[in-house]
């Protein structure tokens, strides 16, 4: 089964401690920066990548899902 995003979030609203983006989507022609690279997109334009920065570009959104948190114990 492919692998299905969770969650959408503008990308000036992207939590990179708490989720793990894999695709950036453009509703208009923008141009953010993702990952220190100004990328021109189209609008309906999609990448997918994983995402380390993103900046908070108008038409701009990411999609992902929730960062898996580590246990700091582990019984047994």
């Amino acid at each position: 089964m492919r692998y299905l995003e969770q969650v959408i979030h503008a990308s000036a609203d992207a939590d990179l401690t708490e989720y793990v983006y894999t695709k950036v989507y453009a509703n208009a022609a923008a141009s953010p920066i993702i990952n220190g690279t100004t990328v021109p997109m189209i609008a309906g334009g999609q990448i997918d990548i994983l995402i380390k920065s993103i900046s908070g570009t108008t038409n701009v959104f990411v999609l992902g899902k929730q960062r898996l948190i580590a246990p700091s114990v582990i019984n047994g």
